[in-house]
């Protein structure tokens, strides 16, 4: 199969996941509302966060597909995804917290059968409909846990249980866990993508522009960059006007690796090695006995 068929089949999933969770988050939303679930509303989060892995999956190119193979300008795309993503984060905070408020309280509500009801319907309509992702068993754990709570709390209101009408906030605060969790992993997954989306070579030329404007180097001699795990780790070889002391020499390299740790928030790790330039052009040599005294850069 082409890489154009890959990513057409791919992408395509890719948009089923986005508008059909959103399409679910809806429902479930409208429903939670007339059935006064609080888990439901905790499971309509749930699908918020699981189009926000969809879309971010859109600027997470996989093997056989070029990134110019993106759905979307990627900053933008990426901007929205960590947007989507801290929302459901805090949320899923906001509903486990109110829902433990309540539980505390004893005032919860049961809601009726139809919010259970509804819960495993949307289930199996995801499982027919949507296609499965990575983490598939969480999300249909989930559910399970929204079915049962919503279930419980209906059964211990029928039943005239009061023990069991607790089931709602607590399954509530179960999925706000995996919210937040989910929530989390996004946004971690879009920082190791930030971090890899530049390979060691393109990495190595963009180190070179910035080294070359920091004063006081004269050439870049040599700059190795190479990945660790998901961060970079650069090593580079300076070259410095001959005629200024070691302290100078010291100085603009502290201020090179400085700069790197700066401007590139994944480099972590940056070893800078100063070397004399060649005592030719530009520079007189310093066994010229005739020379005239020149001042260091730093001065």
């Amino acid at each position: 199969m082409s890489a154009n068929r890959l990513s057409d089949k791919r992408f395509s999933g890719i948009n089923a996941g986005i508008w059909g969770n959103g399409a679910l988050a809806l429902g479930k939303a409208a429903v939670a509302l007339l059935s006064g679930s609080t888990v439901l509303m905790a499971d309509a989060v749930r699908s918020v966060a699981n189009g926000a892995e969809s879309l971010g999956s859109s600027i997470r190119p996989q093997e056989g597909i070029t990134r110019k193979q993106s759905l979307s300008p990627e900053n933008g795309v990426t901007a929205a995804v960590i947007i989507v993503s801290a929302i459901t984060l805090l949320l899923g905070v906001e509903v486990g917290l109110e829902a433990f408020r309540v539980w505390q309280s004893g005032a919860e509500s049961a809601p009726d059968w139809t919010a259970a009801a509804f819960a495993l319907a949307m289930l199996v309509l995801k499982e027919w409909l949507l296609p499965a992702r990575s983490q598939a068993w969480l999300d249909r754990l989930a559910s399970g846990i929204t079915i049962a709570g919503a279930g419980c709390a209906a059964f211990g209101q029928s039943a005239s249980v009061p023990a069991l009408k607790a089931g709602d906030c607590l399954a509530a605060i179960l999925v706000a866990f995996i919210i937040v969790y989910k929530g989390y992993h996004c946004l971690l997954g879009l920082v190791q993508h930030k971090t890899n989306a530049i390979g060691p070579e393109e990495q190595a030329n963009e180190l070179m522009e910035v080294i070359q404007r920091v004063e006081g180097v004269v050439t870049v001699e040599s700059l190795r960059a190479r990945e660790h795990g998901h961060y970079i780790v650069a090593s580079i070889v300076i070259s410095v006007n001959p005629r200024i002391s070691v302290l100078d020499g010291h100085e603009i390299a502290k201020r090179v690796k400085q700069l790197i740790m700066k401007r590139f928030i994944h480099v972590t790790e940056v070893s800078v090695h100063v070397e004399p330039y060649d005592p030719g052009y530009p520079y007189k040599s310093n066994h010229d006995p005739n020379q005239e005294h020149m001042p260091t850069l730093l001065q």
